[in-house]
């Protein structure tokens, strides 16, 4: 068996503690603006605030001139770029009240393992009444590779007499 890995952001506690998203070799954008790769609809929050990127055999993180800053464990991060390390938290906007992102390297077993379908996730004051997730829609896969579930059967028509 080969050992790969993939790198991944999730969010530590709260409502949604656990859920987060694999990196991938491009550019990984963040900001309160819906264009982003990741949106966090906080007014501390720039438009387009910081970046993740993999770069020499690793991911690197680079503040995009916010007006509040981007944090890494606390110390604020300028915009020259700086390695990301197993383990170290993100918050953007504020280092005591910005949401938290945790950086993982995760390591497995097999090429053929996917990870789960990530989650769209509302984060700013109304994300604590946003914190079920919808279902899937009937057809479309939870997980590349898995065949969907069959859609129901159409409801029989009745003919209405004449």
């Amino acid at each position: 068996m080969m050992n790969t890995s993939r790198s991944k952001l999730r969010i530590p506690g709260g409502p949604y503690d656990g859920c987060g998203l694999s990196l991938v070799d491009g550019v990984t954008a963040m900001g309160r603006e819906a264009t982003n790769d990741i949106v966090v609809e906080q007014p501390v929050v720039s438009r387009k605030h910081a970046m993740i990127y993999y770069r020499d055999s690793g991911f690197w993180i680079q503040d995009l001139g916010s007006q509040n800053g981007t944090y890494v464990d606390g110390q604020r991060v300028g915009q020259q770029p700086r390695p990301l390390q197993d383990g170290e938290r993100i918050q953007l906007g504020s280092a005591e009240t910005g949401t938290v992102w945790e950086y993982s390297e995760v390591h497995e077993a097999d090429l053929g393992l996917q990870s789960p379908a990530t989650l769209q996730i509302p984060i700013g004051p109304s994300a604590a009444t946003q914190a079920t997730a919808a279902p899937l829609p009937t057809g479309i896969p939870a997980q590349p590779g898995i065949p969907a579930p069959p859609a129901a059967p159409a409801p029989a028509q009745q003919g209405i007499p004449g």
